[in-house]
């Protein structure tokens, strides 16, 4: 399974809501993300669990490991 990364403008699209409420979410830890340095970046298979199982409020900041970060696709 390839794990596709989404930045904040295609996540916000996915779930349709503004930028904003997805920083709000992120901020309060309502919606698995991931931060790498200024990116936020959102796995879809995690984006599509989050709505299909309605996860709100159940889930934490996610701090990659080591080899996860090696993993991320380029951001350019």
């Amino acid at each position: 399974m390839e794990n596709t990364f989404w930045k904040i403008n295609e996540a916000s699209q996915f779930l349709r809501t503004s930028t904003s409420t997805l920083y709000k979410l992120t901020m309060n830890s309502k919606i698995p993300h991931y931060k790498f340095g200024r990116n936020l970046l959102f796995k879809k298979e995690e984006l599509i669990q989050f709505v299909e199982n309605g996860d709100a409020g159940k889930c934490t900041r996610i701090v990659p490991s080591a080899m996860e970060i090696l993993r991320v696709p380029s951001l350019y």
